[in-house]
């Protein structure tokens, strides 16, 4: 066993390039810890990519701070995109991680913002981290920081480094390892058809001769799964040692010791099983009581507080899904009403969380809350595309579209028609959204489409059934109608905007003056303007009714309170 354990620092310069000084220096002033950092420097025979992994394999342990910083990046070079610090993270597998997450409110350096796409690629780095089952901290500043590294118990790192030096030994030994095993089962092959009748029993001794040629291939399979134990930190104290007797007496004995602790492992097992449903089970009561409080203090307006709460339940609730669905939808109506530049915030992360939900819960496994997941991410991404501009705009409101159809997969008229009627209706005003944004033909199509699908919604909103969705959706077909025949011509145009007509009365069938004051003067606005439009495009007798019809809903209006 070394003296002094390396223990490699994994933070971005940009942002982070202060606290991983600090985190130095912590390691610096303890004498069996030796800290090793990439600064990136310049390379020089080595790539820094190459550099990187040779400092890796030469640590004991990582410790991975996550800020809001990207970085830097090896050459692209087909596959998905990692900055070097990722990689850092990635390269970790098989060495004690400590993982530290930043704050959104920590007091990072002052440096230049990154590239969209790179913050991308680092909020998605984030939510696989706070999604993904290893244990981390968050840290809201640097004295925090100091606190947790105060706490946390290193002697795992040590441990690390006996695993290591012993399969570093075995891997030594691999050869002749190798060699004792392909002996014992030739000669464990030859005892076992040595007490066979080779003239009579010449079927069994080919089986056995074809088993020892199966076990004498599978040799160095064997040996890599030993080692992979080691590698990933899996080898308890009994498998050390019983890699230790393989090594130095054999199979059979090797065998003997891990039998000998059969009844004590078993026991330990059984242990753990009670210990694990029985924490499971306090952990859930306990994070329970959390939900209740964070979704009170909603109730209580104290929304910032309810947004804390559900992140530390997702901290300690490893891959429970509900607190992430909770934390997303805070976020989702968060994002909608605050000021624009933080709600746009919140709105990007809720769709963060709800991507990552759909990998924690995959269709195959749970294809409604998969659904349902999908049309909640379509709907962020359908709120950000209402607020971005040009392209942007559209690109959000393509994903948003997508993601609704995708739900639509498993939201099917037969099997759950108020779910695919909700989920047409949601399409259709993202289809609408990317319409009004949209010229030309390209317009036109998505528009139709728009109207084709809230069609569909009114095949199960019916009047009788649901009156209320029934209206709505009538008023939100005759707007997309209103937007197609604006941008039609001739005949088609005055088809359209007679459909719109058509609609918005149907909805005020339901949305009257005396039961939904608000809604009917909406629609009586939005009916007067088609009627206007309409009689721009009309004969001349048609025109002047439908103008006089139009502007006595405009003096209605106006003389409303």
């Amino acid at each position: 066993m070394g003296e002094v354990l390396k223990v490699f620092i994994s933070a971005t310069t940009a942002d982070l390039g202060a606290v991983r000084a600090a985190v130095r220096d912590f390691f610096s002033d303890h004498q069996q810890y030796k800290p090793v950092e990439q600064e990136h420097f310049g390379p020089a025979a080595e790539t820094l990519l190459e550099m990187d992994r040779r400092k890796l394999a030469g640590c004991d342990a990582v410790l991975h701070l996550v800020g809001e910083c990207y970085g830097h990046e090896p050459p692209l070079a087909g596959g998905s995109r990692r900055s070097y610090t990722q990689l850092e993270h990635d390269h970790a597998l098989g060495k004690p991680l400590y993982l530290f997450v930043c704050e959104d409110s920590f007091p990072y350096a002052a440096h230049a913002p990154e590239p969209e796409e790179k913050q991308v690629l680092q909020r998605a780095h984030r939510q696989a981290i706070l999604a993904g089952h290893h244990k981390y901290e968050r840290i809201a500043d640097l004295a925090a920081l100091a606190e947790q590294l105060r706490l946390v118990d290193f002697a795992d790192i040590r441990k690390n480094e006996e695993i290591r030096v012993l399969r570093a030994n075995l891997v030594d030994e691999r050869d002749a390892i190798r060699l004792a095993l392909s002996q014992h089962i030739r000669r464990r092959s030859a005892e076992e058809t040595g007490k066979l009748d080779h003239a009579r029993d010449w079927e069994k001794i080919a089986e056995w001769e074809a088993m020892r040629d199966q076990q004498l291939a599978d040799v160095d399979r064997f040996l890599d799964q030993i080692d992979r134990a080691f590698a990933q930190n899996e080898a308890s104290a009994n498998y050390r040692t019983a890699g230790q007797i393989l090594a130095e007496r054999g199979a059979a004995e090797a065998l003997r010791f891990l039998q000998a602790k059969s009844g004590e492992r078993e026991a330990r097992l059984a242990l753990h099983r009670r210990a694990r449903a029985m924490e499971d089970q306090a952990i859930r009561e306990l994070l329970r009581e959390k939900l209740l409080e964070a979704s009170l203090r909603e109730k209580e307006l104290q929304f910032d507080q309810a947004e804390a709460v559900y992140r530390e339940v997702i901290r300690d609730g490893g891959a429970w899904s509900e607190p992430r669905h909770e934390l997303a939808r805070l976020l989702s109506e968060r994002g909608i009403v605050i000021e624009p530049a933080a709600g746009n915030a919140k709105l990007r992360e809720a769709v963060e969380v709800w991507r990552g939900l759909l990998h924690l819960q995959p269709r195959e496994e749970d294809p409604e809350s998969w659904a349902k997941t999908q049309n909640n991410l379509a709907t962020a991404l359908w709120n950000q595309g209402t607020r971005a501009e040009g392209a942007e705009s559209l690109r959000l409101l393509g994903e948003a579209v997508t993601a609704y159809r995708a739900a639509l997969e498993v939201y099917t008229r037969t099997q759950l028609p108020q779910a695919w009627a909700m989920t047409q209706n949601n399409l259709a005003t993202a289809l609408g959204d990317q319409g009004k944004r949209a010229e030309g033909a390209e317009s036109l199509r998505l528009l139709g489409e728009a109207v084709t699908a809230y069609r569909a919604a009114l095949e199960v909103r019916t009047r009788a059934q649901l009156p209320q969705a029934w209206a709505r959706t009538q008023n939100n077909l005759a707007i997309a109608l209103c937007e197609q025949g604006t941008r039609a011509e001739g005949a088609e145009s005055l088809r359209l905007l007679g459909e719109a007509v058509t609609a918005y009365r149907a909805a005020l069938e339901v949305r009257t003056r005396a039961q939904l004051p608000y809604y009917w003067r909406r629609t009586q606005g939005n009916l007067a303007i088609s009627l206007h439009a309409l009689a721009d495009r009309s004969e001349t007798a048609e025109a002047e009714r439908l103008r006089a019809e139009a502007e006595a809903i405009d003096q209605e209006l106006a003389s409303e309170p």
